[in-house]
């Protein structure tokens, strides 16, 4: 998919989705912590939300789109 979006999207979306996949396989490779703590941090609130910066770099550039 982010290979689709380098053609298709501005670097920082592209950016931002790359970070995305590098944060994810982080989380899921780190010691110490199994699938369940990252779940209950997510469903907590305590967790890193991350798709935040992604969606909002993603809605901007759809709103570049709308106005054409």
């Amino acid at each position: 998919m982010i290979s689709r979006m380098r053609v298709q999207s501005p670097p920082q979306t592209v950016a931002c989705a790359e970070k995305v996949m590098r944060t994810t396989i982080e989380a899921y490779f780190a010691l110490g912590k199994t699938i369940r703590e990252f779940h209950e941090l997510v469903q907590g609130g305590s967790g890193i939300d991350l798709l935040k910066g992604f969606s909002e770099v993603a809605r901007e550039e759809l709103r570049a789109f709308t106005t054409l």
